[in-house]
């Protein structure tokens, strides 16, 4: 069960849903998996790559996936404090 970040209080089965739900969620938390910081730009990157099967993804894919990791899936998951997401620095 996915325990939020500094708490142990684990999250609901909503919230674990919620959050596994979405494969772009999903792949973004396969590729923190080693909890080494990244930047936004990189993450979104390798996001779109893995979405589009490019390498490197279509510009206006590249751009779709950092404006849906920037505006809905990070805020949401260090909203849940899962991951750390500033976003001044857009580091993640």
């Amino acid at each position: 069960m996915l325990k939020q970040r500094g708490s142990n209080e684990p999250l609901d089965r909503a919230e674990i849903h919620d959050v596994l739900s979405n494969d772009r969620r999903w792949r973004v938390l396969e590729l923190l998996s080693d909890e080494e910081p990244r930047d936004l730009r990189s993450l979104a990157n390798d996001v779109a790559a893995a979405e589009s099967g490019e390498s490197p993804a279509p510009r206006q894919v590249r751009q779709s996936v950092y404006v849906t990791l920037h505006q809905n899936h990070l805020p949401k998951l260090d909203s849940l404090d899962i991951v750390k997401y500033d976003d001044t620095s857009k580091m993640v």
